[in-house]
């Protein structure tokens, strides 16, 4: 799969990078929503953290969703579920920091599986 990680860390995209190339697959890495926003990379779900600087993983994801753009969003958190407030997106896969390879490798089969069965 083509997938697009977007963390502010520079340590957690290092690591996200290494175990999703080892899994086999195809990563792009973002340090910001902007810069994921700028470059709209052609992906197959899109990593993201929710806790950036400027531009929020949620606000992103709005966005996405207002322009149309349903790609399967896998959202991560080191703040628990305090971050989201009182309405966690429904829709949302959550990783929660730290995570490990079979966590992640559970959340992206689910994320592109639930979105396959939106398309059709």
């Amino acid at each position: 799969m083509k997938l697009a990680v977007v963390d502010d860390d520079v340590d957690v995209r290092t690591a996200i990078n290494r175990l999703l190339r080892a899994l086999g697959h195809e990563v792009s890495l973002y340090a910001s929503a902007e810069e994921f926003a700028v470059a709209r990379p052609d992906a197959d779900c899109l990593i993201l953290d929710i806790r950036l600087p400027g531009l929020t993983g949620l606000e992103l994801r709005d966005r996405m969703h207002s322009a149309g753009d349903l790609m399967p969003v896998i959202f991560m958190t080191g703040d628990g579920d305090r971050f989201l407030g009182n309405a966690p997106p429904t829709d949302a896969h959550m990783l929660y920091k730290p995570f490990d390879e079979e966590t992640l490798r559970a959340a992206l089969a689910c994320a592109v599986d639930a979105s396959s069965h939106h398309e059709g």
